[in-house]
């Protein structure tokens, strides 16, 4: 039983980091745009 858990809580644990690494990265990546566009602009 722990053989066969093991592998699948580890396996969703790193799918959520990945998942959570990627939303990150689409964060800044957006936030970094929108300031460079801003800052000329609003500021």
């Amino acid at each position: 039983m722990v053989k066969v858990t093991k592998p699948s809580t580890m396996e969703e644990i790193s799918h959520a980091i990945s998942v959570y690494q990627r939303f990150d990265h689409f964060t800044k990546l957006s936030y970094s745009r929108r300031t460079k566009r801003g800052r000329t602009m609003d500021f």
